[in-house]
């Protein structure tokens, strides 16, 4: 008689795996926010009774329950620390489009790239030529129309830390040299703009080893913004003169590890050298008012808050907000006058570089992904001075907001 046991014991195991997953999907108290991914976690779908079955027959309940499942599954954060690792190792240095490179220097190279209003590239190098170009002459009308009301413009494409930092990933700086080519000569031309290039100062300065990109997140460090905001002051036609480095103190903020580590999945990996913040800081910080016109409102320009959590950047200017107005208040907490008023058009790469650039101006600053289209009528309403245009190049390859200026 054949012997059964180890059938039994199979069967047995297996209903015991099934079990036990079962029961921890509903005892575990998994969080709906993954910091070493840094993006909210699937929820468990709900539906109207009367709405189960269309969601089931489309496929999309079907989908959520799959997510749902892949994102609270028992130790997970465990899991995805080694698909990170077993990414890197197996694509010779690069894990979900990061490159890595040397001294624990990462960034994203593979992007959603703009096709169309409701088509995207998926994790591609490429970049849609026409839609940059229809982004810089939306750029060179909004210029036009600017100088109409004697209003100057300046225009910085910030660029990634993959076009900035290509030596030291072994990446090969000819598409950054493309894209950034592209800009220039459809802006080159126009005299009532003022173009500025940092892409060549940066990638000079991190050939030298200079820390102006961090190694895990998508942005510059204080001293890559400290470099935007020299030659910002260069551009605009003003007689103030630019602080100097020995003007601040350097407060150092240990262990940032930012949304690229996040994306690679690396974060809580030996493979993630973690980053360290620097916060420039002047003894006049707290005369200085940031608000957003919806009941935030602190003084200086640090929100303490982050610098405790997952999200250290967002503790400049309080994190990305659609709209906000900086400026100085004297001894008696009145509003400093007589300063030239800058607005400023931008993403998040300029939330390092408006307090540097606050100390001169009283700044309002509205996010291009916040809807903000007529930036001529705006700058005239709010009497501002100058525009400033800050914009990273991955949003420019990505997204379809700047086109929409006027």
């Amino acid at each position: 008689m054949k012997n059964k046991t180890p059938e039994i014991i199979l069967i047995f195991s297996f209903c015991f795996i099934l079990f036990f997953g079962m029961a921890s999907y509903v005892t575990s108290t998994s969080p709906d926010f993954s910091e070493d991914e840094n993006r909210v976690l699937a929820a468990l779908p709900r539906y109207k009774r009367d709405d189960v079955v269309g969601a089931w027959s489309e496929g999309k309940l079907s989908r959520q329950l799959n997510s749902y499942f892949s994102d609270r599954l028992v130790f997970r954060r465990q899991l995805v620390g080694m698909q990170g690792a077993a990414g890197a190792a197996l694509g010779g240095g690069a894990s979900r489009g990061v490159a890595m490179g040397r001294d624990g220097q990462l960034a994203t190279y593979l992007f959603d790239a703009y096709l169309s209003p409701t088509r995207r590239a998926s994790s591609s190098d490429f970049f849609l030529e026409s839609h940059i170009a229809e982004q810089c002459a939306a750029v060179k009308r909004l210029a036009n129309e600017l100088q109409k009301q004697n209003i100057d413009l300046c225009f910085l494409p910030a660029p990634r830390v993959v076009d900035v930092c290509a030596a030291s990933l072994n990446y090969p700086a000819q598409p950054s040299d493309k894209l950034m080519g592209l800009i220039k000569s459809r802006l080159s031309d126009t005299q009532s703009l003022a173009l500025i290039d940092m892409l060549s100062p940066l990638r000079q300065a991190s050939a030298r080893g200079e820390y102006v990109m961090y190694r895990t997140d998508h942005h510059w460090t204080a001293e890559g913004a400290y470099m935007a905001y020299l030659e910002i002051m260069a551009a605009l036609p003003y007689n103030e003169i630019p602080l100097v480095r020995e003007d601040f103190s350097a407060r150092k903020i240990e262990n940032f590890i930012g949304t690229t580590a996040s994306r690679a999945c690396i974060g809580s990996t030996p493979l993630c050298r973690p980053d360290v913040m620097e916060i420039w800081e002047r003894e006049d910080d707290q005369s200085f008012t940031v608000r957003d016109g919806n009941g935030f409102e602190m003084r200086g320009f640090i929100d303490e808050k982050f610098l405790s959590g997952k999200d250290k950047y967002g503790a400049l200017l309080g994190g990305t907000r659609n709209y906000l107005e900086i400026f100085k208040t004297d001894a008696t907490g009145a509003r400093v006058t007589e300063r030239p008023h800058l607005l400023v058009v931008k993403d998040s790469f300029a939330n390092s570089v408006i307090p540097l650039l606050a100390r001169h101006f009283d700044i309002t600053a509205v996010h291009l992904s916040g809807g903000m289209t007529d930036v001529s009528k705006y700058a005239r309403e709010c009497d501002a001075d100058a525009v400033l245009i800050l914009y990273n190049l991955e949003n420019m390859v990505t997204a379809d907001h700047l086109n929409r200026v006027k």
